[in-house]
């Protein structure tokens, strides 16, 4: 029986052609690994926004809550700084039928406010105003900057707009838009 096996010519072309695949591959390969990695972080960016928004977006819904009679409700379910960067949020968390504020005690209080400070979201409870300190960042302040969070009051609903970039890829920026409607009868 006659064996016969490749020829010269033949073993040539195939690694010619192996040759050129791996090369190929090799060129593939690290941009396939540079677009993963860019689409994670576009990823990450925007759950982190979209995490900071959730918290928003839930006291926004909130807003205006009170256990009982509206008649207790002293100042305003949602107030919203002049430059509309700032927002204050007033709701009856413990339902004891109005709006606490007691001075110096952060977790009794029913007031929560959100700001935009220093390229950062901030949140604190149990302050009526959007200055002073103790404020809580929101977001790593070392990987997201904050461009634009700006708050607009419609008929019925509220607008918020945040728009945020990594600090280490500044081409990658996330615009995200919500639209929270008002479920309590203080705001309807």
């Amino acid at each position: 029986m006659l064996e016969r096996g490749f020829s010269l010519f033949e073993m040539l072309i195939v690694l010619s052609l192996s040759s050129l695949m791996m090369m190929a591959a090799m060129v593939f390969y690290p941009q396939l690994q540079l677009q993963i990695v860019k689409a994670y972080q576009v990823y990450r960016l925007d759950q982190s926004l979209r995490g900071a928004l959730a918290g928003l977006g839930k006291d926004l819904r909130r807003a205006g809550f009170i256990a009982g009679d509206t008649g207790n409700a002293v100042g305003e379910p949602i107030e919203i700084s002049s430059a509309k960067d700032c927002v204050i949020i007033r709701y009856d968390l413990d339902r004891t039928g109005k709006w606490e504020y007691h001075i110096g005690d952060a977790k009794t209080s029913d007031i929560f406010v959100y700001r935009l400070n220093k390229n950062n979201l901030e949140y604190r409870t149990g302050v009526p105003n959007c200055t002073g300190t103790g404020w809580e960042k929101i977001l790593d302040e070392k990987e997201i900057k904050i461009v634009a969070f700006k708050l607009q009051e419609q008929h019925g609903y509220i607008q918020i707009i945040l728009t945020g970039l990594l600090k280490n890829q500044i081409s990658i920026e996330q615009t995200l838009t919500q639209i929270i409607k008002y479920e309590n009868r203080l705001l309807s």
